[in-house]
């Protein structure tokens, strides 16, 4: 089941991700064009690239939490005893797993609010509660994926992640 489940992730996010990255590349280079050789900018541009930002992030951090590319810094963790280390470790874990838990929860709560309130972009007129259903959607990946690639491991008793890096 886990590695389907690792499939079935690596699948969305990576898709999302990539999707986001070409359209910020392309809708980039398009207003480019237009601003600079057409002469006739694009009043949505920044709209967009801001909606696709968003995602990028969201999803971008999901697979790196999969892979185990986040930003970890373990200098003083590696100065301790190996009891103190495992410790670290299980502290790390639940407060990683909290400040995702709570993401997800004001994520929720924010898309809500801005469905309620009605809000849209200025050009487009898309309702930003899309646009910020980033928000919890990406963190709940992140969430899975951290506890597949650091928390499960933790259980199993081994002391390094799936792929041999530290998080703490």
């Amino acid at each position: 089941m886990g590695s389907k489940l690792r499939a079935a992730l690596d699948r969305i996010d990576f898709a999302i991700a990539y999707l986001a990255t070409i359209g910020i590349v392309g809708v980039t280079i398009l207003g480019i064009v237009m601003r600079y050789v057409v002469g006739a900018p694009l009043t949505w541009l920044e709209e967009v690239q801001m909606m696709l930002i968003v995602w990028l992030v969201m999803f971008g951090g999901s697979a790196a939490f999969r892979l185990n590319q986040h930003v970890a810094i373990d200098a003083v963790v590696d100065t301790l005893p190996h009891v103190l280390q495992r410790l670290a470790q299980w502290v790390v874990a639940v407060v990683v797993l909290v400040s995702l838990g709570f993401l997800v929860y004001a994520g929720s709560k924010f898309v809500s609010f801005q469905f309620g309130a009605a809000r849209v972009t200025d050009v487009l007129g898309i309702p930003y509660g899309w646009i910020y259903l980033a928000l919890p959607a990406g963190g709940g990946m992140m969430m899975i994926s951290y506890f597949l690639t650091t928390v499960l491991p933790m259980f199993s008793g081994a002391t390094e992640p799936l792929d041999g890096e530290r998080h703490v």
